[in-house]
């Protein structure tokens, strides 16, 4: 069961954080866990992926509430045109002022070139998002969302108790 309580120790941020959070991000079909009635708000797998995400921009990651809206906004846009799950991917933002341009790595491979020299090479495979910064030379900065990480948070078995 995804609760506040078990939310915030898997994820990491105060559950005062995740309750703002939920109220911001979650329409509450309970009015009664909506209320300060001791009951506790319940959370699907998705909403508290999407949590973790929102939580991550804007902790971890320093994006606004607005910015973090809009860049999980897309995310849903493209999740639901490509009919992917977004929980293996890595996502990198790229942001020009108010512009972002979203690229999600879809597959990494790794193969030993040379044992001897313990030389690698990995293969990206990226996929465009959004597309809404003409020239590279204009992105101000890049950051890097790993969405598989919070998955594997959100997901692992809790063994927490309160």
């Amino acid at each position: 069961m995804l609760t506040n309580y078990t939310l915030s120790k898997k994820l990491g941020f105060t559950h005062y954080k995740i309750r703002r959070w939920s109220n911001e991000l979650i329409p509450n079909k309970n009015r009664e866990s909506a209320k300060q009635s001791g009951r506790t708000r319940v959370y699907s797998n998705k909403e508290a992926l999407l949590l973790g995400i929102y939580g991550n921009l804007i902790s971890e990651l320093k994006y606004s509430s607005s910015e973090a809206k809009q860049i999980i906004r897309q995310l849903e846009n493209w999740r639901k045109t490509k009919k992917k799950q977004i929980k293996d991917y890595e996502i990198i933002i790229n942001r020009k002022e108010n512009i972002f341009n979203i690229q999600a790595i879809i597959r990494r491979e790794k193969k030993q070139l040379d044992v001897k020299s313990n030389t690698f090479e990995e293969l990206y495979i990226q996929e465009s998002i959004t597309c809404n910064i003409k020239d590279e030379n204009d992105i101000m900065d890049t950051r890097i969302l790993y969405i598989n990480k919070i998955y594997k948070k959100v997901m692992e078995k809790s063994t927490i108790s309160k």
